[in-house]
């Protein structure tokens, strides 16, 4: 029997991620506009699960905290979900039994201020920002058990604000510093193999590495920028720019399609790499949705794109020729 592919969908205060996994599942974190702040409003967050191709999405889990930002930072990956509550300095691990999502391990740092801030998983590997700490914490699964394997820390400012793991590679982000760090896994050790440091505002506020691809995005300065690792380098591939406000405030890679969101100028845009160049194949543009474009997330023919301020999420659907909602 063919197999099936399920797609998870995370949308939260702060961002939607998407990561590969074996059905497609749905999440949303409820949230409450008021004058001075943007709030979950009952720290709740919900999944919905959907079979390829019926795109009919039904309720199928949802997971109440006591922290009040319980859910504003969600990865997951297969079977394993995890949710950030930087609040109270935790991180929650689920694993799914093919049934229902239980809990397994929470992790916590009181020490460590906005621990959760971001997280990303990539098969047994957890990877957990704190930029106010400049650090990030690696969790490798083992023997039933999420154990803390490396601390990495550095000076650079805000050191931690964004993430991303693809197999033995761990990208982590320092937007005030407009940096980049890019760590490998060797010998039992994350040993950072490049740094990367443009004279751009904001470079680094948002990182996704696929395979041998990592984009970075550079929102004050409205840019984007693309590096290719060939015969043991990182080297910058392509520099991409729109007039679109804060274009690069998200970024989400997957195979040869590259998604860019800007919120203010509230548009999206994808490219395509035809193997020399990426090329701007559309432009989403949705003017009446607040902040549309503030997350971004791409799995095979899927785009989700989120509107944070609007509470919602639009998906869209590659036919063949175009990306249709």
């Amino acid at each position: 029997m063919k197999s099936i592919l399920f797609f998870f969908l995370i949308i939260n205060i702060f961002l939607i991620q998407s990561i590969q996994t074996h059905q497609k599942l749905i999440s949303l974190s409820s949230i409450k506009e008021t004058e001075t702040e943007t709030k979950i409003q009952t720290e709740t967050t919900k999944y919905y699960s959907s079979l390829d191709p019926a795109w009919i999405w039904g309720l199928l889990e949802e997971f109440t905290g006591s922290s009040r930002y319980f859910g504003s930072a969600t990865a997951i990956y297969k079977n394993v979900l995890v949710i950030g509550a930087y609040d109270v300095n935790q991180t929650f691990i689920y694993r799914y039994n093919g049934t229902n999502f239980n809990l397994e391990q929470i992790l916590t740092n009181i020490s460590v201020l906005n621990f959760g801030y971001r997280v990303a998983v990539y098969e047994d590997v957890i990877v957990i920002g704190s930029y106010t700490e400049k650090q990030v914490f690696i969790y490798r699964y083992n023997e039933g058990n999420w154990n803390l394997e490396q601390i990495l820390s550095e000076s650079a400012t805000y050191f931690g604000i964004s993430v991303s793991i693809y197999e033995n590679v761990t990208v982590v982000g320092a937007s005030s510093s407009n940096q980049v760090f890019i760590y490998r896994y060797n010998g039992g050790n994350w040993n950072l193999e490049k740094l990367l440091s443009e004279s751009i505002l904001y470079f680094g506020h948002s990182v996704s590495v696929y395979k041998d691809v990592l984009a970075i995005g550079a929102s004050a300065a409205n840019q984007a920028f693309i590096y290719r690792y060939n015969e043991g380098n990182w080297n910058l591939e392509q520099n991409l720019n729109e007039s679109a406000s804060y274009f690069g405030i998200s970024v989400s890679i997957y195979e040869n399609v590259l998604v860019i969101g800007a919120h203010i100028g509230k548009q999206a845009f994808v490219y395509r790499y035809n193997g020399s160049i990426w090329n701007l194949e559309q432009n989403f543009n949705e003017s009446s949705l607040s902040w549309f474009g503030y997350s971004v997330s791409i799995y095979e023919s899927l785009i989700v794109i989120g509107t944070y301020l609007a509470n919602q999420a639009l998906g869209y659907r590659y036919n063949g020729t175009y990306w249709n909602l």
